[in-house]
């Protein structure tokens, strides 16, 4: 009798022995399909961070490199609408990711804390990207850079980009002269300051009054009373003004109606 007991102890531990490593084996299972989906959307939002920290580095790389260029360039020539256009031109075509980019402030030749000849450009961006749960995740940007226009030489001596023509930077591939008439139906746009408010009232719609001097606004200069924001519904099309060599360095053509 004892040997049997024995024996039916030992199964019985056998058996239960057996049941905790399936009990195991079970519970790694179990826990594994829990965490292992969390790791995975948690490495793919770890990819999305990288590769929006990479393109606000690369913002502000090239930011600063037009910045500098705009600097020296002023030794030789003003001209106030480059900068804007050369910054948004490069920011837009290096980094194909950005939904959204815009010059919210842009300051020429000023004077602050004893210094003059100051340039300062502030931006915002913004990139929407897909999660790995189908939402949409909105990464907003935004930046300041302030430099000093230099006052000595450069390009030895060389022309300060020709004369100023005219393109439209969101679409289109010409560049006008200014008596163009496909320029006539839409609006320019512009820095706001002393000159553009005496020129210009503010518009009701859009409420314009509220914008800061140095900000861009829009302005229909042949056949228009007010400066608009950039939200107003008037505004659906815009040009600018920049050099001659700026706009070919941009692969802008000659327009077919007025020869740019």
């Amino acid at each position: 009798m004892l040997k049997k007991n024995t024996r039916r102890n030992e199964n019985r531990e056998k058996e239960t022995l057996r049941g905790c490593r399936f009990n195991k084996r079970g519970s790694y299972i179990v826990e594994a399909s829990v965490i292992l989906p969390a790791f995975i959307i948690t490495v793919f939002l770890l990819i999305s961070i990288i590769i929006a920290i990479r393109t606000y580095e690369n913002i502000n790389y090239g930011c600063a490199e037009e910045l500098r260029l705009e600097m020296a360039k002023n030794a030789i020539r003003k001209n106030m609408p480059a900068l804007p256009v050369s910054v948004y031109t490069r920011v837009r075509r290096e980094n194909r990711n950005l939904s959204n980019f815009k010059i919210t402030e842009y300051k020429y030749l000023y004077k602050e804390n004893g210094l003059k000849d100051l340039i300062k450009i502030s931006f915002k961006s913004t990139i929407d990207k897909k999660n790995p749960l189908g939402e949409i995740s909105t990464l907003k940007y935004s930046g300041t850079m302030v430099g000093r226009a230099f006052s000595g030489t450069y390009y030895d001596g060389k022309d300060g980009g020709g004369k100023i023509v005219y393109v439209f930077p969101d679409e289109g591939k010409k560049y006008h002269n200014k008596s163009c008439r496909y320029l006539s139906a839409y609006c320019h746009q512009v820095f706001l300051n002393d000159e553009i408010k005496r020129k210009y009232h503010s518009c009701p719609n859009c409420k314009s009054h509220t914008a800061a001097m140095g900000n861009p606004v829009f302005c229909f200069e042949r056949a228009g009373e007010a400066y608009h924001l950039s939200r107003c519904k008037s505004v659906k099309k815009y040009y600018i003004g920049i050099s001659k060599d700026a706009a070919l360095e941009k692969n802008y053509r000659p327009c077919s109606k007025c020869g740019g």
